[in-house]
């Protein structure tokens, strides 16, 4: 499936200030397959976050070499990140 493929994909797109990827970290909120493109809704750790066009853009080109498709990334309006979105594993590993 090419939803399920983007994300393992993405799970190669580290965020450079925290060290672990983006799949882990939460911050993969929807993964939509359309006709003729993905759209990939994302969240960030902060509002204002200094690294965040690096994030969308890293995420645009991973998801570009597994869909072959026009990927669109959009921030998720109305969402915001918490320790709770991190992946189970990830949570365990920094004790939260």
């Amino acid at each position: 499936m090419l939803k399920e493929k983007i994300k393992e994909a993405l799970k190669d797109v580290v965020d450079p200030e925290l060290g672990y990827n983006v799949v882990d970290l939460g911050l993969i909120r929807k993964i939509e397959v359309f006709k003729d493109k993905v759209v990939i809704k994302v969240v960030l750790t902060t509002p204002l976050c200094p690294v965040g066009p690096y994030i969308f853009e890293a995420i645009k080109k991973k998801a570009e070499e597994v869909s072959k498709m026009d990927v669109e990334v959009v921030w998720e309006e109305g969402v915001f990140w918490t320790p709770e979105m991190m992946s189970e594993e990830l949570r365990k590993k920094l004790n939260i």
